[in-house]
């Protein structure tokens, strides 16, 4: 969480999704590493409500900005998963035309924003995909020899 300008909040991704919150007026803001596990556990609910809580704005005055990370297209996911991700977020997952499960990470954070009530307008989802999007580290793609990608969130004093 970042409660005053000149300090930088970051987190470092290589498939997981990198989600900044800021309020559209500005401090406080957020950044969060929501990764499956992560998503399941509630850690957007968790970092808007603290975001809510220092500023006493309503969720509808968040804005947020979800990175680069792994997409449906080379995320293959296992039943147990896939099934947590259809009841819990139905269009974030998938069966492809092999059989395998897949499931939009980004999706799915993008659905739990806009139940919380953070205006779909107001969030901003880059379509890149870090396994087979050129430029990007991946872990599902090179294993433990990769590094990560950056997300900062940086507030300027004016």
């Amino acid at each position: 969480v970042l409660e005053r300008p000149g300090v930088a909040a970051g987190v470092t991704t290589a498939d997981c999704v990198p989600v900044i919150l800021s309020l559209s007026r500005g401090l406080p803001g957020a950044v969060l590493h929501a990764g499956w596990r992560g998503i399941v556990k509630g850690i957007i609910r968790e970092g808007v409500a603290k975001l809510l809580t220092l500023s006493a704005a309503p969720a509808g005055e968040v804005v947020a900005a979800l990175g680069p990370a792994i997409g449906p297209c080379c995320y293959a996911v296992g039943e147990e998963v896939l099934e947590i991700f259809r009841e819990r977020w139905p269009a974030s997952a998938f069966v492809d035309e092999g059989g395998r499960g897949r499931v939009d990470l980004r999706k799915a954070v993008f659905q739990e924003l806009v139940e919380i009530g953070v205006p779909p307008e107001s969030v901003d989802v880059s379509g890149e995909c870090t396994c087979c999007g050129k430029g990007y580290f991946s872990y599902r793609r090179d294993r433990n020899e990769t590094r990560r990608q950056v997300s900062l969130l940086y507030y300027v004093e004016m």
